[in-house]
């Protein structure tokens, strides 16, 4: 009777397979509400539904993509207005969870200890002309292999309960 044939799924059904597939998630490290933005920003037309496509293409990195995909893809993640930087207000809540989470810190960080962290960090890897206050990929790339960002690598490197066998490396995020 005048049924609509879906094309893909809902958020509520991406987070229900998403927690039993991901069991140990930190949902608030790298938010699930986020990644199924991120998934279905490639190609989908419908901000409510996320394709088929695009779903396959996004488990790839997460399950079988390299470091480099990885870390795009945490990029886009917390690069919330889309600006191809992070600015400190995007990484503020990052660096907050995850002092609380992994450090038992209940101290809130400012923005100035951001950019001190980000200034300290920058300097052991003597990158020059990074900006403490809108991060290129290029340096966050660099600056999430060493504490306290490296702990989002490891929330990423996680494995489903179950494989996706179609699922190939061969696939990427665009």
């Amino acid at each position: 009777k005048g049924s609509k044939i879906s094309r893909g799924i809902s958020y509520l059904e991406f987070n229900e397979i998403f927690k039993r597939e991901f069991p140990n998630w930190n949902d608030s490290l790298l938010p699930i509400l986020r990644i199924f933005q991120v998934f279905g920003s490639s190609e989908s037309s419908d901000a409510n539904q996320l394709d088929f496509k695009s779903l396959m293409q996004g488990l790839s990195v997460l399950c079988k993509g390299s470091t480099d995909e990885k870390i795009k893809l945490i990029f886009k993640i917390y690069d919330v207005n889309n600006s191809g930087f992070l600015e400190l207000d995007e990484l503020l809540p990052v660096y907050n969870t995850i002092y609380e989470i992994f450090y038992e810190s209940e101290r809130k960080l400012t923005p100035e200890d951001v950019q001190g962290t980000i200034r300290g960090m920058a300097g052991l890897l003597n990158l020059r002309k990074c900006n403490v206050k809108a991060l290129s990929l290029e340096h966050f790339s660099s600056l999430i292999r060493l504490p306290p960002l490296d702990q989002l690598l490891e929330t990423v490197d996680t494995t489903p309960k179950r494989s996706f066998p179609f699922i190939r490396s061969s696939v990427h995020l665009k």
